[in-house]
């Protein structure tokens, strides 16, 4: 069954860190940096993004193994863990292995697929849909090609063996017991009908998977209704990269105007938190490792945001280059708090050329107030108190100093992009 969680997921995925899939040997390390660091404060999935069926080794031509150079798949065209990356799936039990060592360490494991099929895959093969007579050839929609990814196409949704395949695919996930799918493709531009599809091959394998939709580029919130009814969490945003210009000020707009929502089924999702090393694999667009461009403030505004917001908390990190610092920002104890035991997380300012954000939440018996500082400047601000907190006083949880007891307005001197998150008593 689609998970209808009750709080937003935590965990890691290893898109940004990586750009793409770590091998085994790097993701069973992951695995044990996340159960003895990060377990104990809520993350529980590690999950494997894009490209855990490719493989840079191997054959440059088809051979009876790969019959598609670097890339692997079963007779029926299902993705396959790249044996040549995952030494484990070799004795023909997919990511099982990968799987029960997750569970063995109180982890959830998860992995990244593309909306419909790969082209390479479905042409020239003669494969069929799983116990079908439908050839992988009649299901493809060549008319419906992802826009960024040349070789991925959607089905035809009016075809039986569309939904055939995406039971196939499921199958397989649960036999290898997932936990996360996070697929691709889907939410920007919206493919209701195989959203549908997906849903109820989720809904008929047999195991309880986190279904997340992305990316979010042309979310519209008329969609609302329809992502909460069938995805656990659906992206709002662009990918978001270590920006702030490009992505982190545009993310206080786009959690501002979805908060409404949060109250409903399903998680808006401002996607992962490229907090510490990432890039680790150069990739031919020059990218190269590098720790994340965020200053010491935006890394606090941006966890202080995604947690009042109570988007999902998903790491996107190298975490076997982690440090105490990066550890100190991804596990806040009271960022963590507000996000998954939050009552009432609410936006009080904001607005698209605002220069204060203002955020409030209640949580463990405390109130919290966030104060944001959206300027290219060191400024002071003066911000309205709700009228049922004016007499508290409390603690700045990021800095330490004391808060006195608030009036009606406060003013308040803020970094640039930093925050002063208030917990009160």
């Amino acid at each position: 069954m689609v998970i209808r969680a009750q709080r937003p997921p935590m965990g890691w995925n290893s898109w940004n860190g990586y750009l793409g899939s770590p091998d085994e040997k790097e993701l069973k390390a992951t695995m044990r940096y996340i159960a003895s660091r990060l377990l104990p404060y809520g993350y529980e999935y590690a999950v494997t993004d894009a490209g855990w069926y490719n493989s840079k080794e191997g054959p440059n031509e088809p051979t009876a193994e790969f019959p598609i150079p670097h890339y692997s798949c079963d007779e029926y065209g299902r993705p396959w863990p790249h044996p040549l990356k995952y030494p484990s799936a070799a004795d023909g039990t997919g990511f099982l292995h990968i799987s029960e060592y997750a569970h063995s360490l109180g982890l959830k494991f998860g992995l990244h697929m593309m909306r419909g099929i790969d082209r390479g895959v479905a042409l020239n093969h003669g494969w069929k849909v799983k116990g079908t007579n439908y050839e992988l050839k009649d299901v493809i929609d060549l008319e419906s090609g992802c826009s960024w990814c040349a070789t991925s196409f959607g089905l035809k949704v009016d075809h039986p063996g569309s939904q055939a395949y995406y039971d196939s695919l499921f199958e397989n996930f649960a036999a290898w017991e997932i936990d996360f799918v996070k697929y691709d493709d889907l939410g920007s531009p919206i493919h209701r009908e195989e959203i549908e599809m997906i849903h109820k091959a989720i809904d008929k394998c047999g195991r309880d998977i986190v279904f997340s939709l992305s990316p979010g580029n042309w979310v519209k919130m008329e969609d609302a209704a329809f992502y909460s009814e069938h995805a656990t969490m659906w992206r709002i945003s662009q990918d978001f990269w270590d920006d702030w210009d490009v992505n982190l000020r545009e993310s206080f707009d786009l959690l501002a105007a979805w908060n409404e929502h949060i109250e409903e089924p399903g998680w808006p999702d401002a996607d992962m938190i490229p907090i510490g090393h990432i890039c680790e694999n150069p990739c031919t667009y020059g990218i190269r490792p590098r720790l994340s461009r965020f200053t010491p403030d935006e890394e606090q505004s941006l966890f202080t945001l995604f947690s009042i917001a109570r988007s999902p908390l998903i790491l996107t990190n190298n975490l076997l280059k982690n440090d105490e610092r990066l550890l100190y920002v991804q596990a806040q104890p009271d960022c963590i708090a507000v996000n998954q035991r939050g009552e009432g997380n609410r936006v009080l300012l904001s607005g698209k050329d605002a220069e204060t954000h203002m955020w409030r939440a209640h949580a463990d018996g405390h109130d919290y107030l966030a104060f944001f500082n959206l300027t290219k400047r060191d400024k002071r601000f003066t911000f309205p108190i709700p009228e049922n907190l004016v007499g508290k006083m409390g603690i700045d949880v990021w800095s330490g100093d004391f808060i006195p007891p608030l009036e009606k307005e406060v003013t308040l001197a803020i970094p640039v992009h930093g925050v002063i998150f208030v917990r009160l008593r």
